[in-house]
């Protein structure tokens, strides 16, 4: 939605700062009464704010697509919609699927972060291949991290997938987290040392998708053809300037603080 302010002179019953007022669309003067309405409720009634959080989670959380739930306006936002319709049509519930992330130029400015997955069926006949990047607080373990978060993403759900990747801390964490059965307590989700709302993410779209996941340590840059073909295509992505996921942090109803 294109957003336009107007600002008009004070005229009889409007009254802003400087004698002026500002003039909103539609859907953003709703969006501010909304906000405004129920932040002057909660200060009269703040014993409520509890409840109006368990009735967002049951009826807003569940109603949103998963794509839109987690992922931000973003370069490649429509591309994972097409990539999940793929893999929906493909009529295939167990999927093999190689992972990779990649940093280039690290301690330089234009640092650059790519990552990528590939989705095979059992007789390893590929299905779809997806690359995209990102931006903030770039590290080679992030980057591998995203790629398994949007091989989940974009996975049908109740389906079984077998994920391959080199990076043992990858591993190491999802078997951590997997031990608890994917649910994790907001304490436990904050000691989480690196990369805490990427894994809440992972978790989530595990449980609330119904997935099965298993994943498989590959050694690097070994004569593994669909591991190393998962490398090079995510290594030439760094020379692609019209890539890019950004996260949706406004959706974790279930935390009460989000550090970005």
């Amino acid at each position: 939605m294109k957003t336009e302010i107007y600002e008009v002179r004070y005229k009889r019953l409007i009254k802003w700062k400087g004698y002026k007022a500002y003039l909103l669309k539609e859907a953003q003067h709703n969006y501010m009464e909304n906000i405004i309405r129920y932040d002057q409720f909660f200060k009269r009634n703040p014993l409520y704010y509890s409840l109006y959080d368990n009735y967002q989670l049951r009826f807003d959380e569940n109603s949103l697509d998963i794509i839109e739930k987690y992922i931000d306006l973003s370069l490649d936002k429509q591309k994972l919609f097409d990539s999940r319709k793929i893999l929906y049509d493909s009529n295939v519930e167990d999927f093999v699927c190689y992972t990779d992330g990649s940093i280039k130029d690290i301690t330089k400015e234009y640092v650059s972060a790519t990552f990528g997955t590939t989705f095979y069926n059992l007789s390893l006949q590929k299905i779809l291949e997806l690359i995209s990047s990102y931006n903030n607080w770039i590290s080679s373990t992030r980057a591998e991290i995203f790629a398994l978060l949007i091989t989940l993403l974009i996975a049908p759900s109740n389906s079984n997938l077998t994920v391959y990747t080199d990076s043992a801390s990858v591993i190491s964490n999802f078997e951590k987290f997997k031990f608890y059965n994917f649910t994790l307590v907001t304490r436990q989700i904050f000691k989480i040392s690196n990369n805490n709302i990427l894994w809440k993410i992972i978790m989530d779209i595990i449980k609330e998708n119904n997935l099965s996941v298993s994943i498989f340590k590959v050694n690097a840059h070994t004569d593994d053809s669909l591991n190393n073909y998962v490398n090079n295509i995510v290594s030439l992505a760094h020379n692609d300037q019209n890539l890019g996921i950004n996260l949706n942090y406004n959706n974790f109803y279930d935390l009460p603080w989000i550090p970005k």
